[in-house]
């Protein structure tokens, strides 16, 4: 990060451990070249709060408080083409959109599906976002296969299982997603029309990207369209105890990502647009946008700062806080 000035510098330190503690870390540390550059009193007396506050969290429950995850898959990475125009899409600008989701989430590696399956909180994850998952082994075919069920959402992003050795497969995709889809073999942009929300939303990518897919499933329900074509490109289908939703273009809004989340029966702490980060007893929340907001919590409890604990709130479902753009704040929910 290159930040203007030491205050912006502590908020951007302050975001970071709320993430390496909901990972199950302590605190994080950083420096420019061994220069000094967060040499800072006020950036030494913000490290200072943070690792005192690490130290103190090591001793209690960090178990983590995502209802969604995403999943992603450092194998499908050979299948792409070596410029940035899918892998911005699917990835980084897609994560730009998680982030402002509103509520926790978690990432992690297809493959490491069954260990998420294997723990004692699994069953609180509502929703799970497939973005780069190109390729997918057996394995982790029968783990999310697993996890599909419950009730969950399943939401899968572009070409969710379509490279199998054979070649491009759609039907090895619809045999995952349950959403059965034609192939296109062209390049072209891809961007979709939604009204999903109740408002119009456009999303996608309009740099060139191959192959191209439109759904082609007469059992699927249809809610977003390809903006130049028209051709069917958000889906979703009730499978057996769980929803299928499959999209042809990339890099999902906030938005409809929260409708999905909600939908699926995940707790949004708020719709501003604001990033969300909790474990154990922690909530962070890094503001995207200057003013009042009000966070929604699961249950009633009790709010406190989480490095004065100052209460902020008694036994209440919800309460305001007023931030500038950037800043970030900690409370200990009770």
């Amino acid at each position: 990060y290159i930040c203007p000035d030491a205050a912006t510098t502590a908020h951007v330190l302050r975001r970071n451990l709320a993430g390496a503690l909901a990972d199950g870390g302590t605190h994080w540390w950083m420096d420019h070249d061994g220069d000094g550059w967060y040499r800072d009193d006020a950036v030494m007396a913000e490290v200072a709060r943070q690792v005192q506050l690490g130290r103190e969290v090591l001793d209690r429950d960090r178990t983590p408080a995502a209802q969604v995850a995403v999943v992603v898959s450092d194998a499908s990475l050979a299948y792409f083409r070596h410029d940035s125009a899918l892998a911005d899409a699917l990835l980084t600008w897609q994560m730009a959109e998680v982030n402002a989701l509103g509520a926790p989430h978690l990432a992690l590696r297809a493959a490491d599906l069954p260990v998420l399956a294997a723990q004692p909180w699994a069953a609180q994850i509502r929703l799970l976002l497939f973005l780069d998952c190109v390729e997918l082994s057996d394995a982790e075919r029968q783990a999310m296969r697993a996890l599909a069920r419950d009730g969950r959402t399943l939401a899968w992003v572009y070409a969710a299982g379509l490279a199998t050795p054979a070649g491009l497969d759609p039907d090895a995709q619809a045999a995952i997603t349950g959403i059965r889809v034609k192939l296109e073999d062209r390049s072209g942009p891809l961007l979709v029309d939604s009204y999903l929300t109740g408002a119009r939303l456009r999303y996608g990518t309009d740099r060139e990207i191959a192959p191209l897919l439109h759904g082609d499933d007469p059992d699927a329900q249809v809610h977003g369209w390809e903006a130049y074509r028209g051709q069917p490109a958000l889906l979703s289908k009730d499978m057996d105890g769980w929803r299928s939703v499959w999209s042809a273009a990339p890099c999902l809004p906030a938005a409809l990502l929260r409708h999905l989340a909600a939908g699926a029966g995940a707790h949004i702490y708020t719709d501003a647009g604001d990033q969300v980060l909790a474990a154990g007893d922690l909530l962070a929340l890094h503001a995207a946008s200057p003013g009042l907001r009000t966070i929604r919590l699961p249950r009633a409890a009790s709010v406190y700062d989480a490095y004065t604990g100052a209460p902020i709130a008694e036994d209440t479902e919800s309460f305001p806080v007023e931030l500038a753009r950037g800043e970030t704040a900690v409370w200990r929910i009770q």
